[in-house]
């Protein structure tokens, strides 16, 4: 789906945010580093064990299992706030709140049309890449005050990236925020650490934007 930028209108990042997204990168390239050396070690054992022919199939296979796709990350996140679901529903067609993290970390957001585009940089610098948030809130279920439903589509330099089912539904003065993970993609082990630190912050991502979470049922499958 096409999109006009607007470049006009910016976008605030809650500076808690923006510290919890600084902790989770930090931890997260460390412990990528640490995969990595461990890789890099277990192969030099084989080199220096196994014949070399047969020590290079076996490395080939072992970095393959270090960078092939393989795991998705999927499940639910439950949320409570005191913002009325009408206002919940103008966060996530915004600047989802989900996505926190990426907007912290993003050198330039830009709102559009149809939601918000990232720039986001490489760890080094060396490369950066457009991350595109579509949002669309759908036909209200119930009365629109208290019930409504986002669906949020990502890409990532034009590939699918992954989608967010979210419902909003008030429940005694509170409102209750569910957020249903749809995967479009798999990533290998090394991207493992994005995930084990993302669920350890999570909940610092959330408060900082107002959301207190509730229930992490997120999980790794193949």
């Amino acid at each position: 789906m096409p999109s006009n930028s607007n470049e006009s209108e910016t976008v605030a990042v809650p500076s808690a945010v923006q510290t919890a997204a600084r902790r989770y990168w930090r931890r997260t390239l460390a412990l990528r580093g640490l995969l990595g050396v461990g890789y890099f070690g277990v192969s030099v054992a084989i080199l220096l064990t196994l014949p070399y022919v047969p020590a290079l199939a076996v490395i080939a296979v072992l970095l393959g299992t270090f960078a092939v796709p393989v795991f998705k990350n999927r499940g639910t996140i439950e949320l409570t706030t005191h913002r009325s679901p009408d206002v919940v529903a103008d966060d996530f067609t915004r600047v989802p709140p989900v996505l926190g993290f990426q907007a912290a970390l993003a050198d330039n957001i830009r709102l559009t049309d149809a939601g918000t585009e990232y720039e986001l940089s490489s760890a080094l610098g060396l490369r950066s890449t457009t991350m595109r948030v579509e949002t669309e809130r759908v036909a209200d279920r119930g009365e629109p005050e208290t019930d409504v439903a986002i669906n949020v589509v990502v890409t990532v330099g034009d590939k699918p990236w992954g989608q967010y089912q979210v419902t909003a539904n008030e429940r005694d003065g509170d409102t209750a925020v569910t957020i249903r993970m749809v995967p479009d993609r798999r990533f290998g082990v090394r991207r493992l650490p994005d995930f084990v630190f993302g669920r350890r912050y999570r909940s610092h991502l959330f408060a900082g934007q107002g959301y207190t979470l509730v229930a992490d049922d997120t999980s790794l499958s193949v």
